[in-house]
């Protein structure tokens, strides 16, 4: 009887391990996505100032468009403050990427569960689940995939991937992520 004992009471005690793992894991992703449904609310909000940008610079331009009609003289003044709001509106796109790529980098750190520093499929997978609830960007998950597995999986190695493919020189098809104001 006592030898039946011990072996039942280890098991137990790695089944109430595992469940407390678990509970911990479940309450950490849920963490997670409170923090990225405000960072959500954040880029909406956001999305709304540059729509409304938008629609003064479509303004703006109707009205460039009737002064060269009728060639008045101020259309030099117009045309300088269509290219103010174009470069504010540029700046505010900047922005929004920014503050997408904060969130990416930010959910980079916190799927290495076990803290080494080196991203194993699940995390990886967990990566791009964080990653495609950011609005506004759009991920190539079998490129990243591909990528990461090319590289020694370490989280260094992932930053890098993530700053070398930001730049917008790559062909629509190989690009890893891309930014989309109407998908915020």
């Amino acid at each position: 009887l006592g030898c039946l004992v011990a072996p039942m009471c280890a098991m137990q005690q790695h089944a109430i391990t595992t469940v407390a793992k678990l509970n911990k894991s479940r309450e950490l992703l849920d963490g997670e996505v409170a923090k990225l449904s405000e960072a959500n609310k954040k880029l909406k909000s956001e999305l709304n100032e540059l729509e409304k940008v938008v629609d003064k610079l479509e303004d703006v331009e109707e009205a460039l468009t009737v002064i060269k009609e009728t060639k008045s003289h101020g259309i030099d003044m117009l045309e300088a403050q269509v290219k103010r709001s174009k470069d504010i509106l540029d700046k505010m796109e900047q922005h929004v990427e920014s503050h997408i790529l904060q969130n990416i980098l930010s959910t980079i750190f916190k799927v290495d569960k076990k803290s080494d520093g080196i991203l194993d499929d699940d995390d990886i997978s967990a990566l791009l689940v964080n990653i495609s609830m950011l609005h506004g960007v759009e991920v190539n998950e079998d490129l990243f995939r591909k990528k990461i597995r090319k590289s020694d999986r370490s989280i260094n190695a992932v930053l890098e991937i993530v700053k070398n493919l930001l730049g917008e020189d790559d062909p629509a098809g190989e690009r890893i992520f891309v930014f989309s104001s109407s998908n915020i």
